[in-house]
């Protein structure tokens, strides 16, 4: 498994792409982080509390406006704004700033909540490193990859909007990290400006998934 440690400018985005994960390995690094019986319980029932919501209220408007574009350079959006707003979550305890916002979108079939909320969700709520918001896109990531991909755009733009512009980070999974690239290649005024961070993670590397969660992390904290 390698990792590229690299200070962007500050005014890039970072989206560290999870390529693949073994399932054992997954539960194995829970535990071996401490995590809980009911973590591991939602894990493989694929329920989660909150965080699997694609139905919110989020009444906070972004200082400027995002939509129908941010940028001159942004492609327009083909989904209502009330949409793709609807299905971002944000904590209870966000920090609108204060902490590194990063988004955390879902590989197939699958939801925010169930895929991070009880690994990296649970190790990055409360840090000073990663304060994480958790996109939930509708049809759980199984239609058209355009369009999935403006809910990631959007959520990039919004919640760096209501948290003071500051810089945000995208975590992904399996086809999560498709549309965090055709957002930011395709969709956002981005095609200069952002980094790629592959890891990968496969069953024989179990301890090798309890690192990769600190060292992912560090990445994280350089883009504040």
């Amino acid at each position: 498994m390698q990792l590229i440690q690299v200070r962007p400018p500050k005014s890039c985005l970072i989206a560290v792409l999870i390529i693949t994960a073994d399932f054992v390995a997954n539960v194995l690094g829970l535990a071996l982080n401490g995590l809980t019986t009911n973590d591991l319980q939602e894990v493989v029932s694929g329920e989660g509390p909150l965080e699997n919501s694609g139905d919110n209220i989020n009444p906070i408007n972004p200082t400027p406006a995002v939509y129908p574009k941010k940028d001159k350079g942004d492609a327009p959006y083909s989904v209502a704004e009330k949409t793709l707003r609807s299905a971002i979550y944000i904590p209870s305890n966000f920090t609108y700033g204060k902490v590194p916002p990063v988004l955390l979108i879902p590989g197939t079939a699958g939801t925010s909540g169930a895929n991070f909320a009880p690994n990296f969700g649970k190790l990055f709520t409360g840090s000073d490193y990663a304060d994480p918001v958790y996109v939930n896109i509708p049809g759980n990531n199984l239609a058209d990859i355009q369009v999935e991909a403006e809910f990631v755009a959007y959520a990039i733009n919004y919640i760096s909007g209501i948290s003071n512009n500051k810089n945000v980070s995208l975590l992904s999974w399996s086809a999560g990290s498709v549309d965090g690239q055709w957002a930011m290649v395709r969709l956002l005024a981005l095609h200069n400006c952002f980094l790629y961070i592959h890891v990968y993670m496969g069953a024989p590397e179990v301890e090798a998934v309890s690192r990769a969660y600190k060292r992912i992390a560090f990445i994280l904290h350089l883009s504040s």
